[in-house]
């Protein structure tokens, strides 16, 4: 009888454990089955591989893609295709970083399609995104003020002299998106000079720029025209942590960038040292400019790719890393398009790619029409372009080498990216990267 009682008693435990197992899975599965189990967030930059990319004859269109990093003395890029949503091409060209030691001081580790880059301005499309999601979410409106008593921006950080807050208080949300605030000046890229200006003995912040920014008359009424202003989506940041209650990087993590599949993207930091695990190294070319003063007064001479700028303080203007592939993961979930169920509503993706006049910018886009749509970034060092065409292909460039041509260089990989579909397009085979 005793062993009777024993055995019922080890059964009736084991019962329990199932169905607190079970229980306890429910509670986890249940209110939030929208969030992925993080076991199961395995970033697609760990599953790919060059090799997966190949196809017969890709030999010359790698050969292409090498001759032209040769010209522009670019050390490494990567390439990805993507066709009706489905990643079809995702190749790493070239040199991700150097690894030299004193026996073996010519010593490189290669680019593959799994490293991260800074992407510097395609930032911006990722911030534009996370204003859209919280207009979706009924937390925002385009039209809010910014600026003012009534303004979203409303505390003393932000405080407007009072002969000019009729003018500021007409900016909005959507002046910032497109870049129609009319700020006098874009003053980030500048520490050196604006610590010098106000007297500051630490590297200014953002209250500092704003210090500055907002005490000046607008250049243009705002909407009426436009002024590219990393400074203005500074102020988006700000706004999405205002609006949200959250970190900016938590913020766009959770509700843009996690939904669409991208794992492994984050905010940059300034210096080599403080790099995450697979991200690229960053080269400047050799002349005047590759090495400056750092950015914190510090009178250290650094190269400009790693402490000449603040890259970590642009947050949202420009500081994100990733790889090619998650960048097409993401663009493919805010395309309109039927092949992958996008994280913004169609009446939100129409906003963000519409544009009142030519020469106004697009929201997070910096061109959108009958031709396509382009976002471009280009920092010391990073060199990213996005390139989708009206037939649903898109075609993405990361890389880790800024060239002398600055923000203008993008013309040339533009140029690169017609003759590379022109010849090789109809030879990469149908398939989807996405789902390996």
């Amino acid at each position: 009888m005793k062993l009777d009682k024993k055995r019922v008693a080890i059964f009736v435990a084991a019962v329990l454990t199932v169905i607190f197992t079970i229980v306890a899975l429910g509670i986890r599965k249940g209110k939030g089955a929208d969030i992925p189990d993080k076991a199961e967030n395995v970033s697609l930059n760990c599953k790919l591989e060059n090799g997966m990319s190949d196809f017969a004859g890709v030999e010359k269109m790698d050969a292409r893609v090498l001759k032209y990093m040769n010209y522009w003395h670019l050390n490494g890029t990567q390439l990805a295709v993507l066709r009706n949503d489905s990643l079809v091409f995702c190749k790493g060209y070239g040199i991700c970083d150097s690894c030299s030691t004193p026996e073996n001081p010519d010593s490189t580790l290669a680019m593959g399609p799994g490293n991260i880059m800074r992407v510097a301005s395609v930032s911006k499309l990722i911030t534009a995104v996370g204003i859209m999601k919280l207009q979706e979410e009924g937390r925002l409106r385009l039209d809010d003020q910014v600026f003012g008593p009534e303004g979203i921006l409303c505390d003393s950080t932000y405080a407007i002299p009072e002969k000019r807050l009729k003018d500021y208080s007409k900016i909005t949300v959507e002046h910032l998106l497109r870049h129609q605030a009319g700020f006098r000046r874009d003053p980030v890229f500048s520490a050196l000079d604006v610590t010098k200006q106000l007297g500051l003995e630490n590297p200014p912040t953002l209250g500092d720029y704003c210090g500055l920014v907002l005490n000046r008359t607008l250049r243009f009424a705002p909407g009426k025209s436009n002024s590219y202003s990393n400074f203005g989506y500074m102020l988006l940041t700000e706004i999405i942590e205002r609006v949200s209650g959250e970190e900016y990087e938590e913020y766009i993590r959770k509700h843009v960038l996690e939904p669409c599949g991208c794992y492994d993207m984050h905010i940059a930091n300034n210096y080599y040292e403080e790099k995450y695990p697979n991200e690229s190294r960053y080269f400047v070319h050799e002349g005047d400019g590759k090495v400056v003063q750092e950015y914190n007064g510090s009178g250290r001479m650094v190269e400009r790719c790693y402490g000449g700028n603040d890259i970590n303080l642009l947050k949202g203007a420009g500081a994100w890393v990733c790889s090619a592939a998650e960048l097409a993961l993401l663009v493919a979930s805010i395309d309109g398009k039927p092949g992958m169920e996008d994280i913004l509503l169609p009446e939100s993706v129409e906003e963000m790619l519409w544009c009142r006049r030519k020469e106004d910018y697009a929201i997070g886009w910096n061109e959108t029409g009958n031709k396509g749509w382009i976002r471009t970034g280009t920092l010391a060092g990073t060199n990213a372009v996005i390139k989708y065409f009206p037939d649903g292909e898109c075609w993405i460039f990361l890389s880790n080498t800024s060239t002398w041509k600055g923000p203008n260089h993008f013309r040339y990989t533009s140029q690169l990216f017609e003759k590379l579909r022109r010849d090789y397009s109809e030879k990469i085979p149908s398939r989807n990267l996405f789902e390996i």
